[in-house]
């Protein structure tokens, strides 16, 4: 009887060591945040992140993704590419899983010599309930490296030279006649240079102050900067409007259509239909001007009234 005690507290006791002792092999848990790079190629990168099922009170689902890349050992020579976040169903632990797939054709960043390493990180970003955008976590904790073939410039100028004849007399008291035809010759390409994306944010003032020929004289000029920016944008460039007189209205924030023309578009359509009227509150403008340049990579424009000028 006694050793059927002994037997039985010592099972008690080995049971409840095993229900106190963590057990993480094979678990995944749902309170965690997690990321990986899985395929890189000189067409697209690939990758996946996962978020908590449970939120902490400031957001938990992944938005997009802000992929950076810089050639290795070149300090200030990264760029930054937006990738749309792409919901996965949730595992049997509530685990979101999202992913992205970025093109990269023709978007990588110019680096002298023939064979370049790009380091590659990714900054997974979350929309909180105020509507600021906000780095949830970024992955991989060492970069990714990959490597691949530079598009250098094979760009040069030859030329060739043609004669009118073998030689050329000059007479006495006199001078040479001839004629030396040059000819340039261009050959090789180069490749379209690849510029960071950049952020720009249009202040625009619709205060009382604004008299009619003011507002009209601002609103073309908008009309201008968005068919400039049309033309030259840059596939992951972010453009934002926020108009202000006693307060910030009709804004339109990073982000709010899908593509770059569609949100320059929609810019110029809330711009034509502003009016002018009320006092004018200039910090509550800027200060949610200042809160959307979340990237510290990335060049950032603020433009103000009709004067558009670069902040």
């Amino acid at each position: 009887m006694k050793r059927w005690r002994g037997w039985l507290l010592w099972g008690m006791l080995f049971w409840l060591m095993a229900s106190l002792w963590p057990m993480k092999a094979g678990v995944v848990y749902a309170d965690q945040t997690e990321g990986a790079i899985t395929f890189v190629s000189d067409e697209k990168i690939e990758g996946w992140a996962t978020a908590p099922g449970s939120g902490n009170g400031q957001g938990n689902s992944i938005r997009y993704f802000m992929i950076r890349i810089q050639p290795k050992e070149q300090s200030g020579t990264a760029v930054s590419y937006r990738a749309e976040a792409v919901e996965t169903p949730a595992d049997r632990n509530g685990e979101k899983k999202y992913t992205f797939s970025l093109d990269m054709r023709e978007n990588w960043p110019s680096a002298p010599g023939t064979m370049v390493t790009y380091q590659i990180t990714v900054d997974a970003y979350r929309v909180l309930g105020n509507g600021k955008e906000d780095v949830y976590f970024s992955f991989p904790q060492t970069p990714y490296q990959y490597t691949r073939q530079s598009e250098a410039s094979t760009a040069k100028l030859d030329f060739s030279l043609s004669f009118s004849q073998p030689e050329y007399a000059k007479p006495p008291n006199g001078n040479a006649e001839g004629r030396l035809d040059v000819t340039l010759i261009p050959q090789g390409a180069v490749s379209s240079p690849v510029r960071p994306p950049i952020d720009v944010v249009f202040v625009f003032d619709v205060s009382g102050s604004m008299t009619w020929e003011k507002l009209s004289s601002a609103k073309t000029a908008l009309r201008s900067a968005v068919d400039y920016f049309k033309a030259h944008s840059h596939p992951n460039d972010r453009f934002a409007l926020i108009p202000f007189s006693d307060s910030v209205r009709d804004i339109v924030p990073f982000g709010d259509q899908p593509n770059v023309a569609a949100q320059l578009e929609k810019i110029r359509t809330v711009g034509d239909s502003l009016t002018a009227g009320g006092g004018t509150n200039y910090s509550a403008a800027l200060s949610l001007a200042q809160s959307y340049f979340n990237d510290p990579v990335r060049k950032k424009y603020v433009t103000v009234d009709e004067h558009f000028s670069l902040q």
